[in-house]
């Protein structure tokens, strides 16, 4: 290539990037304010591993850190990406937005480069002109791009796992391709060898699906570059891709199962088995392929409703689908030669599809998934359109006009229902209203709706109605039916209605025995309505599972502390203590232990202790209150109350002073001294003034 060639394409380069950047700016620019949704809280929100607090590295490759420190993949590349988009804005949406679309563009402009660069094989050089190469190539990553069905990996924060591992995976393609070109093993072609590895590493880091990168570079091999027609050749490949399958499952065992890879089949907690989940998949594929090729914004949804395939023939469309997609799979291998661009096409659809779309135990269906499979579908389409354009050029003026018209309006199509589908992940109300009509034979839209959008704005009693209607239908997983009963059981008990809470967390528990969390709040609401034996059997249970439990170990401590048993509680505070070093509401309940033993000296340090950590606790202040009062300290009492006076209103003392009275332990950690009327004499002392006031204690 000449310097001006060079130079020509390298303008070329720069304006296609644009291009692609101006149209996919216009299509997502109504998303940068969309809030967080779904996965988004528990991965980025509620995970500290991301929580980069200070400008250095090591906050930044924690999450590498901890692949070493617990021997198994965890998506550090990605978590890393978050953790500096959490260094840069917090939890403010709107950077994590603009890196996802970043990396859509880059994506989509590294696709047009492999394109081009695919058009230089042996296999298609020469049969297509510059111009028509670059039409293609820019015609098939703008409608892959462009797609609504991509909204899912773009919009969605914590899909950023698909969308980067799709940009490093096409530019692993990219730089293979381009290195395989090269005329011989030059310094030019090594560096692009290596670059390849470093994004392959990249993708793996990123997400698992990368894992299949290699064997996309054999098919890509056997499409472009090699003659098929050589029984050498084919039982070479045949060998590599065994391999290669070999490799993928011992790393997968080590990387992602913790070196056993029978993991894939626990379904514990599916609703379908191994089986079910590998015949439902042939019908989800080609629903797939549906949504790619009429993504109209109506189809699209973050849930969709899937009946279950429990044979060859229930539903009847099973059956069906599986041998279209084996007819499919056929037609490519047969063709593949003869037409590389569509067997490639269908090729690395489907094999991209294996992770997530055939035995292991994920959940069956999501659009996200497609990201990187529907990458080449495109191709095809677009080299069809250029064919058409060029027949009827200068057969039919109408039908040419038409062809070219159809173009444009494709594109604006695309652009314009991505921006639509875009408007209904801008509101967590909008975006589960949306999927409870797409899906409504689902419990998810439901739960999801009445937790993530009316719990929050303080509509409890519309949140139960969704709940409730949660529990009627199709449910994705054996724990959803738990989760729903948990927050049916916390709404009652922030009500303050305990008995309802105590036996909706009987049910959570109940039907989801594994977890923990259900049967420790249902020992609390236990622990509210006085039923302490009950209580303390949940609590032993807990311990019995989880040794280390520390909320577990201290309400341990607390229940026998109200049960009078001070010596028996002690051991258990103090195991909290080594677990927790810093958790100064530990101290409190060491020194209430001491208080109830009559050991004000040790209940004093203890109280004292606690004061400093936790920046004066009042329930620390009013333990200390009560122990010195107990011990004949009266200069001390006066002190703190004249303290505690000075900064705490009347209406706020009663109102707090009543409320911890009524719940004995507060913020599920600490035990609240008993209502004594030599405190109050005190208090009201503090309140010469409006002693009437403080009657109401």
């Amino acid at each position: 290539m000449t310097p001006k060639d060079k130079h020509l394409s390298h303008r070329l380069g720069l304006r296609t990037f644009v291009l692609l950047g101006v149209m996919l700016f216009l299509a997502y620019c109504n998303t940068f304010h969309v809030p967080w949704h779904f996965d988004d809280y528990n991965n980025i929100l509620a995970n500290p591993r991301v929580h980069a607090e200070y400008p250095n590295l090591s906050s930044v490759t924690a999450p590498f850190v901890s692949l070493f420190q617990e021997g198994h993949l965890k998506r550090p590349f990605a978590m890393a990406t978050f953790a500096l988009n959490w260094y840069l804005g917090k939890d403010n949406p709107i950077g994590y937005h603009l890196v996802n679309l970043a990396i859509h563009i880059l994506t989509a402009y590294f696709l047009f480069l492999t394109l081009v660069v695919l058009f230089r094989t042996p296999r298609l050089e020469g049969t297509y002109s510059r111009q028509q190469v670059q039409f293609i190539s820019l015609l098939a990553a703008t409608l892959w791009a462009l797609n609504p069905i991509q909204v899912q990996a773009v919009t969605y924060i914590v899909q950023r796992m698909a969308s980067l591992c799709g940009m490093f995976y096409i530019l692993c393609i990219y730089l293979y391709v381009k290195g395989r070109l090269s005329q011989a093993l030059t310094k030019t072609s090594f560096l692009l060898y290596a670059g390849c590895c470093l994004s392959f590493l990249a993708g793996f880091f990123t997400k698992e699906n990368a894992v299949l990168l290699p064997v996309t570079l054999v098919l890509i091999e056997a499409a472009f570059f090699q003659d098929m027609h050589s029984k050498k050749v084919r039982m070479t490949f045949f060998g590599i891709v065994l391999a290669l399958g070999i490799a993928t499952v011992i790393g997968g065992a080590i990387f992602f199962f913790d070196a056993n890879p029978l993991k894939v089949l626990n379904y514990e907690g599916r609703l379908f088995t191994a089986f079910e989940r590998l015949l439902t998949q042939p019908r989800i594929l080609l629903f797939y392929l549906t949504l790619i090729f009429y993504p109209a914004p109506h189809r699209l949804s973050l849930v969709h409703d899937i009946e279950v395939s429990t044979s060859f023939y229930h539903p009847w469309t099973t059956l069906p689908s599986i041998i279209i997609i084996f007819a499919l799979v056929g037609f490519a291998l047969y063709k593949l030669r003869k037409w590389p661009i569509l067997s490639f096409a269908i090729l690395f659809f489907f094999l991209n599809h294996l992770i997530e779309s055939s035995i292991i135990s994920l959940e069956l269906i999501f659009e996200h998934r497609n990201y990187l499979p529907s990458m080449f579908l495109f191709w095809p389409v677009a080299a069809g359109l250029e064919w058409l354009i060029v027949y009827y050029r200068s057969k039919n003026t109408v039908v040419y006009c038409g062809l070219v018209a159809f173009v444009p309006l494709l594109l604006v199509g695309m652009g314009t229902g991505t921006y639509v589908r875009n408007i209904d992940w801008t509101s967590e109300k909008f975006l589960w209203e949306d999927a409870m009509r797409k899906a409504p034979r689902s419990s998810r839209p439901y739960h999801n709706l009445a937790w993530s959008y009316y719990e929050r704005i303080g509509d409890r009693d519309t949140a139960l109605v969704l709940y409730r209607k949660a529990l009627e239908r199709q449910q994705n997983n054996i724990s959803v039916e738990a989760k729903i009963w948990n927050n049916i059981a916390a709404i009652y008990h922030y009500r303050g209605d305990f008995q309802n809470a105590a036996e909706y967390w009987k049910k959570s528990h109940e039907s989801s025995m594994l977890r923990v969390n259900p049967q420790y709040r249902l020992a609390l609401a236990l622990t509210r309505c006085d039923r302490l034996d009950e209580a303390l059997d949940h609590v032993d249970q807990i311990i019995f599972k989880r040794p280390q439990n520390i909320k577990a170990l201290n309400l341990k401590g607390v229940l026998l502390l109200m049960q009078k048993r001070p010596r028996e509680a002690l051991p258990f505070f103090q195991q909290c203590i080594k677990l927790a070093p810093r958790n100064g509401r530990l101290l409190i309940n060491i020194g209430a232990s001491f208080h109830i033993l009559g050991d004000y000296r040790k209940a004093e340090l203890f109280f004292r202790e606690a004061l400093k950590r936790t920046a004066r606790d009042r329930i620390a202040v009013l333990w200390r209150i009560k122990n010195q009062l107990d011990a004949g300290d009266l200069s001390t009492v006066d002190a703190e109350l004249e303290d505690l006076v000075s900064k705490v209103s009347i209406d706020k003392l009663i109102a707090w002073l009543r409320k911890c009275f009524t719940l004995k332990i507060y913020k599920d950690e600490v035990l609240v001294p008993e209502k004594d009327s030599k405190l109050i004499e005190r208090i009201k002392a503090q309140y010469l003034r409006k002693t009437d006031r403080i009657e109401q204690l």
